[in-house]
């Protein structure tokens, strides 16, 4: 596969991507995914793996999210189909991205999110699997993070905080999704988990100031909610 293959590709990628996330308001945007691909290409250059392939899965994993499209099998059968398309896309010499690159892409994507983890699905972790994962999981956590699940949150309807709706500290993959919860309830449900999930010592690394930040924040949210309008 020539380079010229894989900048098309790449090109290719990121407009299939546009189109599905550009305007989206919930905090799964394509300034998300953008951000998503500049992390993993970073993590890349620090711990390695196939730039080309985490380039092409972090462009990509949100495309088909299920909880992001209205049908998931349809969204999915798209996405396979334009990766199987870019296998006979010409490129420099007369021929497309391998399809092994292809199978490598969509594995990352079967396997990457938080709820597919609690569903049991065992991920095939290679390292360009462990770093769009843990591109992705970066942007969950800190400042970016905190205002991505209150846009989730009300894009769905989800209180922002009420007391009477329990943190939960046993999730499955049908209760993460088909339960009742608030925003700041997803902190302790998720967000506070993710430090210590990253899979590469780069994003470990990384990890440690958004935690901190993440965890004051709730802290600091809980505090107002007790003192009403005080001012520390």
């Amino acid at each position: 596969m020539t380079t010229d293959s894989r900048i098309k590709a790449i090109i290719s990628a990121e407009t299939y991507a546009r189109e599905r996330l550009t305007g989206r308001s919930c905090g799964h945007d394509f300034f998300h995914t953008d951000r998503v691909r500049r992390n993993a290409l970073k993590l890349q250059s620090a711990e390695g793996g196939e730039a080309f392939v985490i380039e092409l899965a972090a462009l990509l994993h949100d495309v088909a999210d299920p909880k992001l499209v209205e049908d998931a099998d349809k969204a999915q059968r798209e996405l396979e189909d334009f990766l199987r398309g870019l296998c006979g896309q010409p490129g420099g010499d007369g021929t497309g991205i391998d399809e092994k690159d292809v199978v490598h892409v969509l594995t990352i994507l079967a396997g990457m999110s938080f709820g597919k983890e609690l569903s049991g699905v065992v991920a095939e972790k290679t390292i360009e699997f462990r770093i769009v994962q843990d591109a992705d999981r970066l942007e969950a956590i800190g400042a970016i993070g905190i205002a991505r699940c209150f846009a989730y949150g009300g894009s769905v309807n989800q209180a922002l905080y009420d007391p009477a709706i329990p943190e939960r500290t046993r999730l499955d993959a049908t209760s993460y999704r088909g339960e009742k919860s608030s925003s700041l309830n997803h902190f302790a449900e998720k967000l506070m988990l993710l430090k210590d999930r990253m899979n590469t010592t780069t994003a470990k690394r990384w990890a440690e100031a958004r935690h901190d930040f993440t965890v004051a924040f709730r802290a600091r949210f809980l505090a107002e909610v007790e003192a009403g309008d005080f001012v520390k």
